[in-house]
């Protein structure tokens, strides 16, 4: 029994020594009957800010004057782990004790002698224990979750899902950039595709081109050919228009003339 006692000592108070010290103990039992006082104190100020049957909400403004106080004061002694969290459990520890302080004098003030002076003054310290007591309430709920989420444990955590999430990031834009690369490629295949496409055609009508230019000179031949055997001439004289104009196209000096708008010639050049 002894050992569990002094275990569970331990655990609140970091600085308890195991075993029996009578100076340890006749020091904490005097700091309990210190705070059972003040906490009645500051539950029967508490209980005259609120309106009647809410006595068990009292309680809950106990916990965070009175109670806070204590639960700081552990905080520091055993679960501060970084600068922050030392800054927020001192604070909040000196806030409880001044607010315990102004709650128990305000309280005492309501006991005191009914004369007009200690009246006047006990409401005016009333009307400021009021807004401060509301403050520190507010405060304790926000400090303790502040406290709480600046344990290197939950900075570690929200430290490892930015990580997480900026990898993420990384993972879609390195899906992004190799989608549009493929595009980029497909383009550029289709692109070469394409102009291999055109130049095939462009060859394709050069030797279509070169195939009606032929034709045409053959029939534009057949035709002088004709007209020089309609005239008279024998079929010497039309083989030698038809050099003549084969001539004429290669810049020599041509057998014969021929006129295509009168669609004529003036016969055989002489040599």
């Amino acid at each position: 029994m002894t050992q569990m006692f002094d275990d569970l000592l331990e655990d609140i108070l970091p600085d308890h020594k195991p075993g029996f010290n009578l100076g340890d103990w006749l020091l904490e039992g005097a700091a309990l009957l210190v705070a059972i006082y003040t906490a009645f104190r500051s539950y029967d100020f508490i209980i005259t800010t609120l309106p009647e049957g809410w006595g068990m909400v009292a309680y809950l403004g106990l916990l965070a004057v009175d109670g806070g106080f204590l639960l700081w004061a552990h905080a520091i002694a055993k679960y501060v782990e970084n600068s922050i969290q030392a800054f927020i459990a001192w604070s909040m520890f000196i806030l409880s004790l001044i607010v315990m302080l102004i709650i128990n004098l305000t309280d005492a003030f309501f006991y005191t002698s009914p004369s007009e002076t200690s009246q006047a003054i006990a409401e005016a310290v009333a009307g400021a224990s009021i807004w401060v007591f509301t403050i520190l309430v507010i405060l304790f709920g926000v400090a303790a979750k502040v406290f709480q989420l600046n344990s290197n444990h939950a900075r570690l955590s929200r430290m490892a899902r930015m990580k997480m999430g900026e990898l993420q990031h990384l993972k879609v834009m390195g899906a992004l950039q190799a989608r549009l690369e493929q595009e980029k490629a497909a383009v550029t295949n289709q692109i070469v595709r394409i102009r291999a496409e055109l130049a095939e055609t462009k060859r394709a009508l050069a030797l279509k081109v070169q195939e009606l230019e032929e034709m045409e000179e053959r029939l534009r031949a057949e035709r002088l050919s004709r007209l020089a055997l309609s005239n008279g001439h024998d079929k010497e004289e039309a083989a030698a228009v038809l050099a003549g104009r084969h001539a004429a196209a290669s810049g020599q000096s041509p057998l014969r003339h021929y006129t295509p708008d009168t669609d004529e010639y003036d016969g055989l050049e002489e040599r």
